[in-house]
């Protein structure tokens, strides 16, 4: 899940938006910051959330969810720049799904062992914004093709397809958590 944030708000979607979209490159870039925004509301607004209705897995399945559609209306190209500017700050809301995670991870250990539980969820979270980075980047990179005097172009459908891994792994993190919830309260 914490591929819009890692995978499209800090390195590949101003490119998308500006290829995509046909936007300023500026404008790009406050689009994606406002992910950025939104993660900063969200980081005091969700847990209160999960602690006033005590459903931790509940609210991160939305959250998911909601990103999940979101990036795919992103994905879509139908989306008005003002539109694009609100995704993103409904995204990066969701991606605050990290600190009720961490929290709740370090719930289950014990309190003498809850700083180092909480430091290897945020290292695996890290982990897989570098895998999001690298897959990304390889699909673009192997999509791309030659054109005229050696200039490497890189198409709409190009960063469609190599973004899609976004959604597609939102949507195995809804059913990740939707097994984990059975198992661990």
């Amino acid at each position: 899940m914490v591929g819009p944030m890692e995978g499209f708000a800090d390195a590949w979607g101003s490119m998308f938006l500006v290829n995509s979209y046909n936007m300023e490159q500026i404008t790009a870039h406050n689009i994606t910051l406002a992910i950025f925004l939104g993660m900063c509301i969200g980081c005091f607004t969700i847990p209160y959330i999960c602690d006033k209705y005590e459903n931790h897995y509940f609210v991160t399945i939305i959250q998911a969810t909601i990103m999940f559609i979101c990036f795919c209306y992103i994905l879509s190209l139908k989306a008005s720049i003002s539109t694009l500017y609100y995704l993103c700050i409904i995204i990066g809301i969701c991606c605050s799904y990290q600190v009720i995670m961490i929290a709740k991870i370090s719930s289950l250990t014990s309190s003498e062992n809850g700083a180092i539980t909480a430091s290897i969820c945020n290292m695996i979270i890290m982990f897989f914004g570098w895998v999001f980075h690298n897959i990304i980047g390889y699909i673009l990179s192997y999509s791309q093709f030659i054109g005229e005097n050696g200039v490497k172009i890189i198409t709409t459908q190009n960063y469609i397809y190599s973004l899609s891994i976004i959604p597609i792994a939102i949507l195995a993190a809804i059913f990740g958590l939707m097994i984990t919830q059975k198992y661990i309260k």
